[in-house]
């Protein structure tokens, strides 16, 4: 946890591939749009920094700057689900389309750009649907079943 200047909060060391891993297994589980733009750089707590670097790019500049760092034993094998997609879904991905990783990331900034527009639709539906009676906002039914047709 970083307290510096007052602040609270998580840093952690998700990067590209992580969030790569995370849209794939979020798809197979069946997720809605939010689902497949991956984790985000912040939410509540949480702070990841790395998210726009892959891997590969991670460990080049750790040799480069002879840095060390501690690989998790467990990531080597299949046990978790997430490992299982880092080691045998997206290699085999990978045979038939080699740039499987770069469309994926190309593919979670268009669905983000999509997460915002069906965000701001459904804000302005909302809108036009909500019916305030007292102090408490109403959606009625018919109103919304007739917006359908």
């Amino acid at each position: 946890m970083c307290q510096e200047q007052g602040y609270d909060f998580i840093l952690t060391a998700h990067h590209a591939d992580d969030n790569i891993e995370t849209v794939l297994m979020n798809f197979f589980r069946g997720t809605g749009i939010n689902g497949l733009t991956g984790m985000q750089p912040a939410h509540q707590q949480i702070r990841r920094p790395l998210l726009f670097a892959k891997r590969s790019e991670l460990e080049a500049y750790l040799k480069r700057h002879e840095l060390l760092f501690v690989q998790d034993e467990s990531n080597l094998h299949d046990d978790y689900t997430r490992n299982y997609f880092r080691n045998t879904v997206l290699p085999m991905i990978a045979k038939t389309y080699p740039e499987v990783q770069q469309n994926l990331l190309e593919n979670i900034s268009r669905f983000k750009e999509v997460d915002i527009l069906y965000r701001q639709e459904l804000s302005r539906v909302a809108r036009k649907l909500l019916v305030q009676k007292g102090e408490e906002w109403y959606m009625p039914v018919l109103l919304l079943q007739k917006r359908r047709r």
